[in-house]
């Protein structure tokens, strides 16, 4: 039976030879990889997305974020030297953070992102929500459709990612509500 550190490292080993999370879990001896992720963190290893493995987390940097990781990556690989300001300015991560900074400022300031209420493909997706999760009374019913409707909707679904439950709920709402005025 391996140790806890033992755990740690070979799940760190297998996550540089480049095998998925089921894998390293089974080899590491846990059933899923929630379970590996919930080990690991209480180890204090955070899984570092850009780098595919876990990293340490040191008490004091617990609120930092991948990017100090990052930062200290690049440092050892230079081999100690002093990075110079205008070099970090010209990497592509420091200037895609600067280009968008206003809008995490923005998002920062608000407290949050805002829903918006006007948008059509807002109200599309939120209507598609409310018919995949209604917790309301359901009727089940048959329908026999033509094969070429059968085949549009079959298309919709994959391009769309809806169920067809949804997709003809939303179908019915829409036709309804678009011509029961008319009647």
């Amino acid at each position: 039976m391996m140790t806890n550190e033992e755990k740690v490292t070979k799940a760190i080993e297998l996550y540089a030879q480049g095998l998925d999370a089921e894998e390293v879990a089974w080899k590491v001896g846990y059933s899923s990889s929630r379970s590996l992720s919930r080990f690991m963190r209480n180890m204090n290893y955070m899984f570092d997305n850009r780098l595919k493995n876990y990293v340490l987390i040191d008490d004091e940097s617990k609120g930092k974020t991948t990017e100090t990781v990052n930062n200290k990556k690049t440092q050892e690989n230079k081999g100690d030297k002093n990075i110079d300001p205008l070099e970090l300015l010209e990497k592509p991560e420091v200037l895609s953070a600067l280009q968008h900074s206003d809008k995490l400022l923005n998002l920062i300031n608000t407290g949050g992102i805002e829903e918006p209420k006007e948008d059509s493909s807002y109200s599309f997706w939120r209507k598609a929500q409310d018919f995949a999760f209604m917790r309301k009374a359901s009727f089940t019913t048959t329908v026999r459709l033509p094969v070429e409707l059968n085949e549009r909707v079959d298309k919709f679904k994959e391009s769309s990612n809806l169920t067809q439950t949804q997709i003809i709920c939303m179908s019915l709402d829409y036709f309804i509500n678009a011509f029961e005025e008319k009647l």
